[in-house]
């Protein structure tokens, strides 16, 4: 499948709102279940990663994207497992973020030290995740090679994920990192 194949049919999916579960095979394909989750999201966005700082990340149509769904009023709640402040002062996304938290936007950003998993038979397999609303998901298998499972339109199971993600946002250990400060705006 092309690259515009799968944009096409990422956004039929998110269209039609159909429940099925299709793959993520690369960071092109990342971007764009990514874009298409955001633009169909309207109230809350949740992402639980390494660092947010990639390729996709950082790109000019993934942080454009991001604004937008700020813009139009969606909260946005980040959990990273690999704060590094190094890679987040270098972060063009990061910086967009500061910018919103001095608005006085909903963007909560903190640090995490769980390392949730998945159990495969090869053992036990880290992952990250993105949730849009209680809908859609992607759930990253293989944090390396940035493989996912993706749905745009499950509420049962991103929900369960949800509440996954509300109970180690809400630890106490998960602690906020204040943007607007690190970035002295």
């Amino acid at each position: 499948m092309t690259q515009q194949e799968y944009k096409e049919f990422v956004h039929l999916q998110a269209l039609s709102k159909t429940d099925i579960n299709f793959l993520n095979s690369d960071e092109d394909k990342m971007k764009t279940v990514y874009v298409e989750m955001l633009n169909n999201a309207t109230s809350e966005f949740r992402i639980f990663a390494g660092t947010l700082a990639c390729d996709v990340t950082n790109s000019s149509e993934f942080i454009e994207t991001l604004s937008d769904y700020i813009e139009r009023g969606g909260s946005l709640y980040i959990l990273l497992n690999n704060y590094q402040e190094e890679v987040v002062l270098n972060s063009q996304l990061f910086k967009r973020l500061a910018y919103y938290q001095s608005q006085h936007k909903k963007v909560v950003v903190k640090r995490s030290i769980d390392h949730p998993y998945i159990k495969t038979q090869d053992g036990p397999k880290n992952v990250h995740f993105a949730l849009g609303d209680k809908t859609s998901y992607r759930v990253e298998t293989d944090i390396v090679k940035r493989t996912a499972i993706c749905n745009m339109n499950n509420p049962e199971l991103t929900t369960k994920y949800a509440l996954f993600f509300d109970e180690l946002f809400n630890k106490p250990e998960s602690t906020e990192i204040n943007l607007v400060q690190l970035f002295k705006l």
